[in-house]
């Protein structure tokens, strides 16, 4: 009977036990469950990173790519085989087209260039489109020097001409390979690149003419 009773109590004590873990709120499953919202919490900064890394990648690619286009600037897909004819159509200038003057197959060839601009004055911009290798060149209008012993460089040199006018072209000193170079003038009625070769102590002539009308005499 002892025995009972003690059992009984036992008993009793665990049911009771077992009700306030249930009551008070303390049991082992409701601390594994935590606070709703600090789970919130957690799952928001996780969010919170996975966003900042993909915003990381985002930005590293467009520092590639503008890299990359920074990079490739001045490197035309066309190459000298395209303007054998000394014109190319639309090309930009500072167009770089060969790694070295030797071998580009250009001959001295003069221009007539018809420009759109009424004021009387013009831009001509003048680069090297092969290797940076020295040529020097002086630039006359008519008949008088506007630029002289110029060394040509990849990055166009922007001179100004009277228009109408005839601009001259003089090679001066071939850095090896033959004096190259490519000119543009913006504000022309075609928008064409001129690819031509000076020779030391000769000249390649230009004639700027308004809309079409004749350069000055």
């Amino acid at each position: 009977m002892a025995g009972n009773e003690q059992q009984g109590g036992e008993h009793g004590e665990q049911r009771v036990s077992e009700q306030r873990g249930v009551n008070g709120g303390y049991t082992g499953r409701s601390d594994r469950q935590g606070d709703p919202a600090q789970a919130d919490e957690r799952e928001q900064r996780a969010l919170g990173k996975g966003t900042n890394k993909q915003r990381y990648w985002i930005g590293i690619t467009a520092l590639i790519l503008l890299a990359g286009f920074f990079f490739f600037e001045n490197k035309s897909t066309v190459s000298v085989n395209d303007i054998r004819s000394g014109i190319g159509k639309g090309i930009s200038a500072g167009a770089v087209l060969a790694s070295t003057d030797e071998g580009t197959g250009l001959t001295p060839r003069d221009y007539t260039i018809a420009m759109n601009d009424e004021s009387g004055a013009g831009r001509m911009l003048i680069w090297d489109f092969a290797a940076e290798d020295g040529d020097v060149v002086t630039v006359k209008a008519d008949g008088v020097i506007i630029a002289e012993n110029l060394t040509l460089l990849n990055n166009p040199f922007a001179i100004s001409v009277p228009v109408p006018s005839v601009v001259e072209i003089i090679g001066v000193k071939d850095g090896g390979g033959g004096i190259t170079y490519g000119v543009k003038f913006p504000g022309a009625i075609s928008n064409n690149a001129y690819f031509n070769a000076a020779p030391v102590g000769s000249s390649n002539k230009y004639t700027i003419t308004l809309n079409g009308a004749s350069a000055a005499p």
